[in-house]
């Protein structure tokens, strides 16, 4: 009987005692992390992530790097910080829900200068100008996932990637009150897919997402707009490529305008591009650019299809572009603006300048060779230097013609002779621009 109490008391503080890290984690709440909402966790947070660094980062038999670690973990919580955190881990996860709360407003809350190969997953962000800011130095094969957090009220972006040679993704995750939603300043692809975004009511002459970087991919997001500043909209095309795929762009206040694009049309067959598919489109709330997509300049390529435009265009160009001188020294074939099987659209599908592009020429077009024809054009070069090395030279004339004559001796033993100086500068007149003196013969031929 005795040794069965013992049993049954040792099975009951199993069962309410706490917890450690699991194998291959690091609990912050084990380097005095309260998450009490009340304490300042910076620095235990900051021990817990030195903790939790990268063990390894060396090249495999590849050649391509990999790296081992743990996984950063906050139980569930609110953990004040009041200065930014830099990240040291190669994964940061939530358990249950746990929240980082910046108290400092202008002060980020996570940080990298070198993330690479990062997951962060089912964290809630509150406060703080950029919540998350990820940045590297061109590290190649990177790959950033964000997955199940949640972004509430950044001063800044709830997410700021400035990443090279990097794809980004962020997925199942909602953006609510952010001064903007994302900046996507640089990577070589970039997803977003199925996320929610509320709008801030007070930003003006901003777009909820910034896109900068190479290919931007936008799925299944549901945009919610609290219409209220001038010249509000959702995306700001800066890059080479936007595609949105099933996604609401709704008309809570009437809406606003999904694209602003603001990246003009290049030369070379991969230039910028804006894709729509099966969108529902409300902008009646951006007087002027009622539309899906507002040019600010004109891309390669725009096309919508299947989408629904409540009572909006499909695309607006700004009056400062003169479509008919606009597109100079191109080739017809690098563009292409359709707007196909879309409804509602009340003001027209495309401008008159878009549905036949006008390529207005004041430079010679450009010929691009047949291979065949490069052949033959380097023959002809190799035959015309054979003939002009076998051509007679031109008479020499005091020494080759093709060394400068010597220098004339200088006794004073300085290489280069020098006139004599006199009160007021140089003897005599004054040199020109060519460093002789009027009437100086050139020792150069």
């Amino acid at each position: 009987m005795r040794r069965t109490v013992w049993q049954v008391l040792l099975l009951s503080l199993a069962l309410v005692a706490p917890a450690g890290a699991a194998p291959g984690t690091i609990n912050v709440q084990e380097f005095g992390a309260k998450g009490n909402g009340h304490t300042d966790d910076t620095e235990a947070i900051r021990t817990a992530m030195k903790a939790a660094a990268i063990t390894r980062s060396q090249p495999s038999p590849l050649g391509v790097y990999y790296q081992t670690g743990p996984t950063l973990v906050f139980p569930s919580g609110e953990y004040l910080v009041s200065d930014a955190i830099v990240i040291e881990a190669l994964e940061v996860r939530g358990e249950g829900r746990a929240v980082l709360r910046q108290t400092n407003p202008e002060k980020d809350l996570l940080t990298s200068l070198y993330a690479w190969r990062l997951a962060v997953r089912n964290l809630t962000f509150l406060g703080g100008r950029n919540q998350l800011d990820l940045r590297n130095p061109n590290v190649d094969t990177g790959q950033i996932v964000i997955e199940n957090c949640r972004f509430y009220g950044a001063a800044g972006f709830g997410v700021f990637s400035d990443v090279l040679s990097t794809t980004v993704k962020i997925e199942d995750c909602t953006f609510l009150l952010c001064a903007q939603a994302w900046c996507n300043k640089r990577s070589d692809q970039a997803v977003m897919r199925d996320c929610w975004i509320t709008s801030h009511p007070q930003m003006e002459n901003k777009a909820v997402i910034e896109h900068r970087a190479g290919r931007l991919t936008i799925e299944n997001l549901c945009g919610v707009p609290l219409v209220g500043g001038p010249r509000q909209r959702w995306i700001d095309n800066y890059g080479s490529n936007l595609s949105l795929l099933r996604c609401r762009f709704g008309g809570e206040g009437g809406g606003f305008t999904p694209v602003y694009n603001h990246t003009k049309y290049a030369h070379q067959f991969a230039g910028p591009s804006v894709v729509m598919e099966d969108c529902f489109v409300s902008a009646n709330a951006s007087y002027g650019a009622n539309c899906a997509v507002y040019c600010l300049e004109v891309p390669n390529t725009i096309r919508l299809r299947n989408c629904q435009l409540g009572g909006c265009a499909g695309v607006l160009v700004d009056p400062a572009v003169n479509l008919a001188t606009y597109f100079r020294n191109a080739a017809p074939t690098l563009f292409s603006f359709a707007v196909e099987g879309c409804t509602g659209e009340v003001m027209g599908t495309l401008p008159a300048g878009l549905r036949q592009p006008r390529v207005v020429r004041d430079q010679p077009a450009r010929r691009i060779l047949t291979p065949a024809q490069c052949r033959q054009a380097m023959a002809r070069a190799k035959r015309e230097w054979a003939t002009r090395r076998s051509a007679p030279r031109a008479p020499e004339i005091g020494g080759s013609w093709l060394r400068k004559p010597p220098r004339p001796p200088n006794p004073g033993g300085s290489r280069f002779p020098k006139p004599p100086r006199i009160r007021g500068g140089w003897g005599g007149s004054p040199p020109t621009a060519t460093g002789r003196r009027p009437g100086q013969a050139s020792t150069w031929r």
